[in-house]
């Protein structure tokens, strides 16, 4: 299994700590009969556009059976016309499903500074509303960050690191979400990896 991941990079200490070594032994882990291609193509910044014009090239390239799109932290930040997201999100996931190429989503990180910014909850409904509508897996990252970081004596310091990229712990439990939802939505084809309902107030 060929997979494709997107949207933002993370630094780790080591190549071996990476989010994309990290997927690939979790997959591996968890479906012991496939044999896992990561291929980690993220580019830090990147709005969910962009991200829409480079993956007709990188699937050409790659020739992937599941792209994992981390998507809206970027998007967020540069306060993107949420219209504008949403459509940019909707209209790409449907041409990758076009393609016979299976989508999991994450949706944004979750930062204690936003947490109350209407805009940024607003990024995270959208996510979980085009996932919804599309039927496709969803890792509810905001929400599992943020349960996590209050139980947590650091917050979500301890989960992530400098300009909103997490660290090796912080891509451990992501990588290990992914590979939950994935596993979930081969087990159960019918399951989205969503809850019924987004949260009525995120944060």
């Amino acid at each position: 299994m060929r997979v494709l991941t997107i949207g933002s990079t993370s630094g780790a200490a080591t190549s071996s700590a990476s989010y994309p070594v990290r997927l690939e032994t979790a997959l591996e882990r968890s479906l012991p009969e496939v044999d896992v291609v990561v291929e980690a193509r993220g580019l830090q910044g990147e709005i969910a556009s962009g991200a829409a014009e480079r993956l007709r090239a990188l699937v050409a390239e790659i020739e992937p059976d599941l792209v994992i799109w981390q998507v809206g932290t970027a998007d967020a930040l540069a306060r993107v016309e949420l219209d504008a997201f949403a459509d940019a999100l909707d209209e790409t996931v449907r041409w990758i499903k076009s393609h016979r190429i299976d989508v999991v989503l994450v949706d944004p990180l979750y930062t204690k500074s936003l947490a109350q910014d209407e805009y940024y909850n607003s990024i995270v409904r959208k996510v979980f509303e085009v996932a919804r509508r599309e039927a496709v897996p969803l890792v509810q990252r905001y929400e599992a960050m943020r349960y996590l970081s209050a139980g947590s004596d650091k917050g979500e310091a301890h989960f992530l690191g400098r300009q909103f990229r997490l660290n090796d712990l912080g891509m451990r439990c992501m990588a290990e979400h992914v590979t939950r939802a994935i596993t979930l939505s081969l087990l159960q084809p019918e399951a989205t990896g969503t809850t019924k309902e987004p949260p009525a107030q995120i944060g």
